[in-house]
């Protein structure tokens, strides 16, 4: 039979039915044995109100317990869970839903086949829900780039990839704190690994110091974190006059981070700070500690022995640098694309837009994105290239480089920074973007306080670029 999640959490729940498993919003412990009979009782109110097997589901509720027992409920009667945070269709749409289940306080358009979530939904009951089949998910791409693409992917095939990043990069143990949004990939997969190996998550509060304070309390030990909620709590942290949580790593992901970001963190932390690299196509590839090559900006890490690789050039040759591709496992790779051709071709290899090399060292170095190159007259640059220049210099907290359309044809570089006055001055900025650049390509500096990123924790290039076009720069370089 098919490894499902439902039973990992058992066999967790029979384990450590005394340990705390999450902590609702308002800080309530919620124990594993807790959790254990709201997912039973939540799965037999879901077969009462005519969700069944292969129905997919979608979820519009708020506090984290609530969310959690719901998305195992779903998936232990063999349901397709939907985690995609999109806006709800219009009246009487469906986008491949059968059922929304949302709260009491969520508007809806009228029409749609929605179930409501109340305290009736929490009940005794006297036996186990048996597993229904196998459940899966249902995934959307981040769409920062065009339309969204949804793919899915089977309760193995969750698992698998959890399995294979324990292989590659090795289990995490103990209490862990989760900042990614639990209604993405990243986020209810990071969840999902937790409780299958029966340990505590706690996940970001809105207020950094809180989430500090919380830290302290239940002990974390590892963080998994989009790169901008890494900076928040550096910045709580500076101001924090408790003691400072002591962690054994903190994976980032979702943007560039920059070497002094990271070596900070690994200070306040007393832990090794590494980036992650991979997409929901592939899951989890790459692994690296960005303090062991401060100067590598764009090292992803090694490709692990279980992913075949290549590039391909221009022409679609075979070349020592390009486009990626990565022939995925089998055991990991998810359905073709339910809404586009795609992703996969007959052998499992994936096109992943990202455009780089290996080096001397074996590490995979990427240079930037085929779809968001910036055209400096003709001349295409990667939007990392810049970003990686800038992120260097002492002061640069955080970075992101867009196309702006100058009206001539070409594009001029926007770029947000996030930066420390003090600590970086307008010459450094222009000896930092002078190096390789294209004649005539025109930098357009904005100073901010965030930089915008999507549900997923990436940067969203078309949210800045909307938002500053017709902006006056606070510096121009060129």
């Amino acid at each position: 039979m098919a490894e499902v999640v439902s039973r990992r959490f058992d066999v967790a729940c029979r384990n450590y039915p005394d340990r705390v498993a999450v902590f609702d919003g308002d800080g309530t412990p919620i124990p594993f044995e807790r959790l254990y009979y709201s997912v039973h009782s939540i799965a037999q109110t879901l077969i009462d109100h005519g969700v069944r097997q292969k129905h997919v589901v979608a979820l519009r509720v708020g506090g984290l317990s609530a969310r959690l027992a719901l998305s195992l409920a779903v998936l232990r009667i063999g349901s397709g869970l939907a985690l995609f945070d999109h806006e709800l269709p219009k009246a009487g749409g469906k986008n491949g839903v059968d059922h929304y289940i949302v709260d009491e306080s969520t508007e809806v358009p009228s029409g749609l086949p929605v179930l409501r979530l109340d305290a009736s939904w929490l009940r005794p009951i006297d036996r186990a829900v048996p597993q229904r089949g196998v459940g899966g998910i249902i995934v959307g791409t981040s769409g920062t780039t065009g339309t969204p693409k949804y793919q899915a992917m089977s309760e193995a095939v969750v698992l698998a990839r959890q399995d294979l990043s324990s292989r590659v990069h090795g289990p995490q143990e103990g209490p862990t704190l989760i900042g990614f949004n639990p209604a993405t990939s990243a986020g209810f997969r990071m969840s999902v690994a937790a409780l299958t190996l029966g340990q505590t998550q706690i996940w970001q509060h809105s207020d950094p110091v809180k989430t500090l304070q919380a830290m302290n309390s239940v002990g974390v030990r590892n963080a998994q974190l989009p790169t901008y909620l890494l900076r928040l709590l550096l910045d709580a942290a500076r101001r924090f006059e408790g003691p400072m949580p002591k962690l054994e790593q903190i994976l980032v992901g979702g943007a560039i981070l920059s070497p002094d970001l990271a070596a900070e963190a690994e200070e306040i932390f007393g832990c090794k700070v590494y980036t992650g690299y991979g997409s929901t196509e592939s899951g989890g590839v790459c692994y690296f500690r960005i303090t062991d090559a401060p100067e590598a900006l764009g090292t992803v890490g090694k490709i692990p022995k279980q992913f075949n690789h290549k590039f391909l050039g221009e022409n679609g040759e075979v070349a020592e640098s390009g486009e990626l591709y990565l022939q995925i496992p089998k055991e990991v790779r998810g359905s073709a694309y339910l809404n586009a051709p795609g992703p996969y071709d007959a052998d499992g290899w994936l096109a992943t837009g990202d455009i780089g090399f290996v080096g001397a060292d074996g590490n995979l170095v990427l240079t930037g994105r085929r779809s968001e190159y910036i055209n400096a007259g003709g001349t295409k640059r990667a939007p990392e290239y810049f970003e990686a220049s800038l992120a260097r210099l002492p002061g640069v907290q955080s970075v992101a480089a867009f196309a702006l359309d100058n009206g001539w044809g070409s594009d001029d570089a926007g770029v947000a920074l996030v930066a420390n006055r003090e600590r970086v001055s307008d010459e450094e900025l222009r000896e930092a973007l002078s190096q390789g650049v294209p004649g005539g390509l025109v930098f357009r500096i904005f100073f901010v306080k965030e930089i915008p990123v999507s549900a997923a924790g990436k940067v969203s290039r078309k949210e800045l670029a909307d938002q500053y076009r017709d902006r006056t720069a606070d510096l121009v370089v060129g």
